[in-house]
């Protein structure tokens, strides 16, 4: 198999702008092995999947890595038969063990922290009770493990139903076969919640962590706790994302159709179901910002790529809080407390400072917010509206540096953006929703700016009167070439979705998405 080739990103932006550290001493030594690879299976009540899935990937494991393997599988105190059918399945096999935590962990996190500590691996791989492997990678795999040249890895997945259907053939479309970038730059271009979150993609050197500080965050808040401490644990080491579908990665019941998941949950763990996206989430982030790792307006520049495309965190973390302050909630649990708003204000005061109107907002509800809970529907009205011309703004209001041939220049983590003046209108539509390339002169992305503008120059195009053209522009032949690899999650726009835009614009394209989710669903 082809070996992946890897192009190095320059991140001086990025650490110019954050403050790194240096990992401190870990707490503990993983024993002394020759294993290569622990799976860490973390499980709860699913005995009869647990069985077949463990059964193929220990069939697989052994084709791609001999020996070399152990499947150690935390079963979390399940009340089915999990342990006596694992038991009883691979009673000979050193290579699987079932081990339990002390008592049951209300939480797959607890029981994740639990279980690395159990791990003889070099490297472990956080693998889901549900998530079965795709072959062809394991060979892949195995050759980048024994290079041993990477601490923490990502990997790509295709993604299927909870019952098995094929829902998407790759999460992230991606040109390079393998980025080697900054956690933090990946996290800035993904998002926190969509594809580091989940356990069965990441793969991680086991001498570079330790879990007391996963411990620590857990005491914080436990929901995405292990987002947080992979962050914390490798964000100054050497990362990359590997271009190459892992595992056929399982959507929940609750993701696939309505559910009270995630209402459970809170109830279980004493919280308001919207907190695990705005409160507890942001005393997570400052864990990270009190120890070095990021600052509080890192916030800003990270882009949620998710199934409903590509939105700002910051716009998200907005609309959750809102959601959180009017929600109704049937149980004594109160959905913000007044310490919550203050704590949120704070954010506030550094993710979005210059929006003053919007802070004294917060800070009005803060002060009229009572023990009784009542809401100022007025002020909350005047905070919709602003909320709603901020997701309203163009991305190039948000990232223009300047015009340049007829094009608007802007600049979001070291990629560069070419938007052809006039086509404003559904600029907007077309990042949040179609991967980045360079499509019929509507948008040019370049890894460098000065490369941008030599493809820009050699276009034909009338020259705005009113444009400032860059007059520091290197000479040409010193410039790179303009059809260097792009930087990052960018694919082709299809002909027949470039047809359909120019002749019905984004109206003809939504239409033609709604088409095909509604094929997909009956």
């Amino acid at each position: 198999m082809r070996e992946p080739i890897a192009f190095q990103l320059s991140s001086s932006r990025l650490r110019q702008k954050m403050n790194t550290t240096v990992q401190k001493s870990l707490e503990t030594t993983p024993a002394a092995s020759n294993i290569l690879l622990s799976v860490c299976i973390p499980t709860y009540n699913r005995a009869p999947l647990l069985t077949v899935h463990v059964t193929r990937a220990f069939s697989l494991l052994t084709r791609y890595f001999g020996n070399n393997f152990e499947i150690l599988i935390s079963d979390n105190h399940s009340t089915d038969d999990t342990k006596h059918l694992i038991e009883e399945k691979f009673r000979d096999i050193k290579n699987v063990k079932i081990v339990s935590p002390p008592k049951h962990y209300p939480t797959a996190e607890e029981n994740l922290c639990f279980a690395i500590d159990m791990c003889r691996g070099e490297y472990i791989w956080t693998l889901g009770d549900d998530d079965a492997l795709v072959p062809e990678t394991l060979a892949s795999l195995f050759s980048l493990l024994q290079k041993g040249e990477k601490d923490f890895m990502i990997f790509n997945s295709k993604i299927i139903s909870y019952y098995g259907n094929i829902v998407k053939q790759i999460s992230i479309p991606c040109l390079s076969p393998q980025l080697n970038i900054s956690l933090l730059e990946f996290i800035q271009e993904t998002g926190f919640h969509f594809i580091i979150a989940g356990f069965s993609t990441t793969i991680f050197r086991r001498s570079a962590v330790e879990t007391k500080s996963f411990r620590e965050i857990l005491n914080i808040s436990k929901i995405y706790s292990h987002v947080t401490w992979l962050i914390s644990q490798f964000h100054d080491k050497a990362f990359a994302f590997i271009n190459l579908p892992l595992v056929f990665y399982r959507e929940n019941l609750y993701v696939s159709g309505p559910s009270d998941h995630w209402e459970k949950v809170a109830q279980r763990e004493n919280l308001f179901v919207g907190s695990f996206w705005n409160i507890s989430f942001l005393r997570q982030m400052d864990y990270l910002v009190d120890h070095g790792i990021i600052e509080r307006r890192f916030l800003r520049t990270v882009i949620n790529h998710g199934v409903q495309g590509r939105f700002r965190y910051y716009d998200e973390l907005l609309s959750q809080m809102l959601r959180s302050i009017t929600y109704k909630s049937s149980s004594d649990v109160p959905s913000v407390t007044k310490d919550d708003l203050k704590y949120f204000c704070s954010w506030l005061y550094e993710i979005d400072g210059e929006n003053l109107f919007l802070i004294l907002l917060f800070e009005e509800l803060t002060r009229n917010l009572g023990e009784d809970q009542n809401i100022d529907d007025q002020i909350i009205n005047k905070i919709r509206y602003i909320f709603a011309a901020n997701c309203n703004m163009k991305w190039y209001e948000v990232f223009w540096c300047y015009n340049a041939y007829g094009y608007a220049i802007l600049c979001h983590n070291n990629r560069w953006f070419a938007i052809l003046m006039g086509e404003f209108d559904n600029v907007d539509f077309l990042l949040q929703n179609i991967d980045f390339d360079d499509f019929e002169n509507i948008l040019f992305v370049r890894k460098s700016e000065s490369e941008l503008l030599t493809h820009l120059a050699k276009q034909t195009r009338m020259k705005f009167k009113n444009e400032a053209i860059k007059n520091n522009a290197p000479p040409h032949d010193l410039l790179p070439s303009a059809s260097a690899s792009p930087l990052f999650v960018i694919k082709p726009l299809p002909v027949r979705v470039i047809s359909v835009y120019r002749q019905e614009g984004t109206k003809g394209i939504l239409k033609r998405i709604f088409i095909r989710l509604s094929n997909l669903c009956s």
